[in-house]
């Protein structure tokens, strides 16, 4: 059913006339409170709006990122990028829900509207001395996308399918938002406020990419074409997924469990990334794939994982994480197979030089963490 539940339509030529979700919004949710606050305010890292074109939030509001410029000499040339996690959404319905604060997030998750000035540093943006990230130039990406960082298109309409006169349109521009990013770095950025000044991203001689739950998505999506835009002589790059590497769907015992998953993984593709984000996916997987059916695991984290990303990388993942499970539960699994799963996955990583499908272009061992802690994001704890 939940294949089927929304129909998605793209429609450039009427879109102009249909109003984003931003505008009308609040007619269409249930009961309307401001937005919970979207990142908790402070006055570590500054934020910094976007101005390229296209570097826009799911309402159209302009992107933002918070910065802090390297504070250790020693470090002035090494970079620290996350980016931030909260799901995604890709119908009608879904995507109301999402802006009205009926589930787990807001409006905040979609607009830019509500970020404040500064933002607190924690985790590996944390100053602490015990943080061995500390000191080097900080960037953190404001997810506002609901897109996994992939998205590049504006203006898609989505249509409600118990009543089709029932419209709305969405920007979903992620990955647009994350190559904006980039290139305003390499120009030498600036806090809104004028009291941050950021070093040339060119001159970077380490860059760790990383991000939390559909943050790590992100960083799956977008790490091999990051690791094309640099110098590899002159810059070390490095991934960290935290949070998004569920166990691979044709793994459980279950035949029914994995046939939900297969359809699910089709409508995910179809629906969400192909026609309604028109996103940007590893440009690997796509050119191994593109002309087969098995095209929408190049939208499946751990199918992408294990075989086509190149760069580096260190995932965590706990082997009872309460999100990442709930998934795995609604199409017909157990806490206890998804544990085993997730366990063996991570496990099969170190060896993806032998097993992956692009096995030459893998000159690396990854690192893998597995906690037994039921939390499911770490790096800003």
């Amino acid at each position: 059913d939940s294949a089927t539940a929304e129909i998605t339509t793209t429609q450039p030529a009427s879109s102009s006339t249909i109003a984003n979700l931003g505008d009308t919004g609040q007619a269409l949710c249930k009961a309307w409170d401001a937005p919970k606050a979207p990142v908790a305010p402070g006055k570590d890292l500054l934020k910094l709006t976007l101005d390229a074109p296209n570097a826009i939030c799911n309402d159209g509001s302009p992107a933002v990122i918070y910065i802090r410029p390297a504070e250790d000499p020693a470090k002035s040339n090494e970079w620290i990028f996350h980016l931030q996690g909260g799901g995604s959404c890709d119908g009608y319905e879904e995507c109301r829900i999402r802006w009205c604060g009926e589930e787990n997030y807001d409006a905040a998750k979609m607009s830019s509207r509500w970020t404040p000035d500064g933002i607190q540093g924690h985790g590996i943006f944390s100053d602490s001395p015990e943080n061995s990230f500390a000191g080097a130039n900080q960037v953190f990406l404001y997810y506002c996308s609901s897109d996994t960082w992939a998205g590049q298109k504006s203006d898609s309409v989505v249509t409600n399918r118990d009543d089709p006169s029932q419209q709305y349109t969405l920007h979903f521009q992620g990955h647009t938002i994350v190559e904006a990013t980039m290139q305003i770095l390499r120009e030498g950025a600036v806090s809104d406020d004028g009291k941050y000044t950021m070093p040339t991203l060119n001159d970077a001689t380490d860059i760790l990419f990383t991000g939390t739950s559909g943050g790590s998505a992100g960083v799956t999506n977008n790490i091999d074409w990051l690791a094309s835009q640099i110098d590899a002589a002159r810059t070390t790059l490095h991934a960290v997924m935290d949070a998004n590497f569920p166990p691979d769907g044709t793994d459980y015992s279950d035949e029914q469990v994995r046939n939900n998953f297969s359809l699910y993984t089709d409508y995910r593709w179809n629906n969400g990334y192909q026609q309604l984000y028109g996103a940007f996916n590893d440009q690997s997987c796509l050119a191994a794939l593109g002309n087969t059916p098995q095209v929408g695991n190049c939208g499946n984290m751990n199918y992408l994982i294990s075989n086509h990303i190149t760069t580096p990388f260190f995932v965590r993942q706990d082997l009872q994480d309460p999100v990442v499970s709930n998934g795995a539960i609604a199409l017909g699994s157990n806490m206890r197979e998804y544990s085993q799963l997730t366990n063996g996955a991570l496990l099969a990583l170190p060896n993806l030089s032998s097993t992956a499908a692009e096995t030459a272009s893998i000159h690396f061992t990854p690192g893998v963490y597995g906690p037994n802690c039921r939390q499911h994001v770490a790096l800003l704890s």
